[in-house]
């Protein structure tokens, strides 16, 4: 038994939901050897931090939850193995509740290194799961709030009908990356959930081209690992079938935030090329330009864009950028209200409005929409870089470097592009600010080359 259980061990080990999990892997082997080598002696928390967590002998369980909280995420994790897993070994390793000691479940013949039939792991076209998984990925193009929770529960519908279905569980880590990215939701409980949705969707199938991409936005807008984020990309074009939306993440979220502005168009119209019908590829296409100082194909991006549907708020935002870089205060607030209205007065958009507003000397109104921001944020998730872009239309540098400062913090997935955003350029003459983009962005020499 013992054999197995080891051997079982060493596949959840390497397998790539735990691959990147340190800690959870350090305490699975830790109470899994030791529930082994003293089967009758009960494993305390004390004993877990001081001898796997290398906690010192102060350590006080009742202080300090570590063992606790991160018992909880490997009960979580091992289900997640176990449901993703095309095939299982002899034994089963689960952590009960309330129990350090892993509990062994031998599995019944048969059941042991059997793949899932293929009609349980891709539901049927046509029928109410397929179109379920199609659904999902409407929601998800429209890049509101409200749709890309709805993206999210349809995806969650499928896995729960089909667990062993890539696709679902590939749609649901874009999903949530989505979530954090856009900012609707705080980084800190969307990415590590959308990184292990997309290994799980890795373990079922190793090409699955949108996987890879979304676990390149978590290692480049969350995790910083800007080489690692290149590599999950590489392996997304590389897989079997184009991805419209590898190309399109991997321009936003890794090319643009580095100020590689001609490669980031060049894989944006990869992905029109792909998805020609694509009103979001064209909107951030627009705005890949208007980062870049090509203003004239930013507004051509944007036409196209509203052209294929006029009540998207993206080509919206991005004009009213554009009518603001020239001075044109009264249209990019007209823009900007476009934008609020069709993202349903989201607050992605409330920091543009105060900022223009700030610009035009309505001061009161502009600190207004501050006031709305922070009240929302008791609420729900609310990035600084909304403040910060406020705060710089009223003038206060140091208020906006501040608030930057607290989205570094706190993780947010928007402060990448931030470096790159013209309306930010001034602040590239203070030291602080400087600072921070070297922290966010560790020496890549594109973005660098921006702070000569």
């Amino acid at each position: 038994m013992a054999v197995q259980v080891r051997l079982e061990l060493g596949r959840i080990l390497a397998s790539r939901t735990f691959r990147h999990s340190r800690r959870l892997r350090i305490l699975l082997k830790f109470c899994v050897e030791r529930t082994l080598e003293q089967p009758d002696v009960p494993l305390r928390e004390y004993t877990i931090g001081v001898e796997a967590f290398d906690k010192p002998a102060s350590f006080d369980p009742r202080l300090d939850p570590i063992v606790r909280v991160d018992a909880h995420r490997l009960r979580v994790k091992l289900e997640q193995y176990y449901r993703c897993a095309p095939e299982a070994g002899g034994v089963k390793i689960r952590l009960a509740p309330r129990d350090y000691r892993p509990v062994f479940d031998t599995l019944p013949a048969g059941e042991a290194g059997v793949p899932p039939e293929e009609s349980s792991r891709i539901p049927e076209a046509g029928s109410e799961m397929y179109n379920t998984y199609l659904l999902g990925r409407h929601h998800m193009s429209k890049r509101t709030a409200g749709s890309l929770e709805k993206a999210t529960v349809c995806f969650k519908r499928v896995i729960q009908a089909h667990p062993s279905f890539a696709g679902a569980h590939a749609g649901l880590a874009a999903a949530r990356g989505l979530l954090s990215s856009y900012g609707y939701r705080e980084p800190a409980m969307m990415m590590p959930n959308a990184r292990d949705a997309a290994m799980c969707a890795l373990q079922l199938d190793e090409s699955d081209a949108e996987a890879h991409a979304a676990l390149g936005v978590v290692r480049a807008v969350y995790e910083l690992d800007w080489d690692g984020a290149q590599r999950e990309f590489v392996l997304a074009f590389n897989s079997r079938s184009g991805c419209a939306e590898a190309h399109l993440w991997y321009a936003q979220w890794c090319l643009l935030p580095l100020a590689r502005f001609d490669e980031a168009d060049d894989e944006m119209r990869r992905a029109l090329g792909l998805d020609p019908l694509s009103a979001v590829a064209f909107s951030l296409a627009g705005w890949g330009r208007y980062a870049a100082g090509s203003d004239e194909q930013a507004r051509e991006y944007c036409r196209h864009a509203l052209e294929l549907e006029r009540h998207f708020y993206l080509p919206w935002l991005v004009l009213g950028a554009l009518f603001e870089k020239k001075g044109a205060l009264d249209r990019a607030l007209e823009s900007f209200r476009e934008a609020s209205h069709y993202s349903g007065n989201s607050h992605l958009v409330m920091g543009h409005v105060g900022r223009v507003l700030a610009l035009m000397g309505r001061s009161q109104e502009a600190r207004e929409i501050l006031i709305g921001l922070r009240k929302m944020s008791h609420e729900r998730f609310v990035s600084e870089v909304d403040f910060a872009m406020v705060h710089l239309g009223l003038g206060e540098v140091d208020a906006a470097i501040e608030c930057l400062f607290r989205a570094r913090k706190s993780r947010s997935t928007r402060l990448v592009l931030v470096g790159v955003d013209p309306f930010f350029a001034p602040l590239r003459r203070q030291a602080r600010y400087r600072a921070l983009l070297s922290e966010v962005f560790q020496g890549q020499p594109a973005i660098q080359s921006l702070l000569v």
